[in-house]
């Protein structure tokens, strides 16, 4: 599993258009350009939720997920490293480096259930709801996904993210 730096670059300016309005409110709110995202919720840590739940989904998408969306994950990944470099290269010249990070264990059949579920829960209210919603959303799975192989993603996955999602898996392959 590799990462260029450039890829790295588009996951971290779509964590910053979502994070930098949030941040720059203050903490009682007050107008906002985006209305109903993390951006209006003023320094509510609530009003990241959504963006912070698709970026943990799409890290654990990118790191730990095969077949179709897999696959779908790794074009996306790919797609980002090839945009980010470009863009790197001709703002300002510097060219990208490309890290190597070993591939993680697969999840097992329930934590697949398990993200699969959260995943189509995702893409339904990408595709039905608010403006800002959606962005949010999309902005976080897309981060999840460019930032996944990364170095502190993988961390953060092998540590928490997978073992929550196994865990839960388990609870799920109990009930059937």
């Amino acid at each position: 599993m590799t990462i260029t730096v450039g890829g790295a670059l588009i996951g971290l300016v779509l964590s910053v258009i979502v994070i930098w309005p949030w941040w720059r409110k203050s903490s009682g709110g007050g107008k906002s350009d985006f209305k109903g995202s993390a951006a209006a919720a003023g320094r509510n840590w609530k009003g990241l939720l959504p963006f912070l739940g698709a970026l943990a989904l799409g890290i654990v998408v990118a790191v730990s997920v095969g077949g179709l969306i897999g696959g779908a994950a790794t074009k996306v990944r790919v797609g980002s490293d090839q945009l980010g470099d470009d863009g790197l290269h001709t703002l300002t010249g510097a060219a990208t480096e490309t890290v190597i990070h070993p591939a993680l264990p697969h999840l097992q059949a329930g934590a697949a259930v398990v993200v699969l579920i959260l995943l189509t829960v995702v893409v339904l209210t990408i595709r039905k709801g608010s403006k800002a919603m959606r962005r949010d959303l999309g902005f976080g799975l897309i981060a999840g996904i460019t930032l996944g192989p990364s170095a502190a993603a993988t961390g953060l996955a092998t540590t928490f993210l997978l073992p929550m999602v196994d865990g839960a898996g388990a609870h799920v392959m109990s009930w059937l």
